[in-house]
């Protein structure tokens, strides 16, 4: 039996450069035109789930798959793609919210 406890937001962090080189997402599926990383073993391999408005949406991406979550941060901080992550992972990495 399983029981639901709560919700983790997750936010997608990318390097600015990044986002004047490609150009800033404006929709969720924006995203599927852009490299990105997944954390392999907890995140889905190819697709992110977002919710706006109560109404959830499915975007399949192209990721590379790297098995740290710190390390899949970190390439999207240096400009290697986007990726979807917990705020506390970032805070944990010294990277600014907004």
């Amino acid at each position: 039996m399983a029981r639901m406890v709560g919700e983790v937001r997750r936010v997608v962090c990318v390097n600015p450069d990044y986002l004047v080189q490609l150009g800033r997402p404006v929709l969720p599926e924006d995203l599927g035109q852009r490299p990105g990383m997944t954390f392999i073993g907890l995140d889905s391999p190819d697709r992110w789930d977002f919710r706006s408005d109560g109404q959830a949406q499915s975007v399949r991406l192209v990721l590379a798959g790297i098995n740290s979550a710190e390390a899949a941060i970190d390439a999207a901080i240096a400009g290697h793609g986007v990726r979807a992550c917990c705020p506390i992972k970032l805070q944990q990495n010294k990277v600014p919210v907004s």
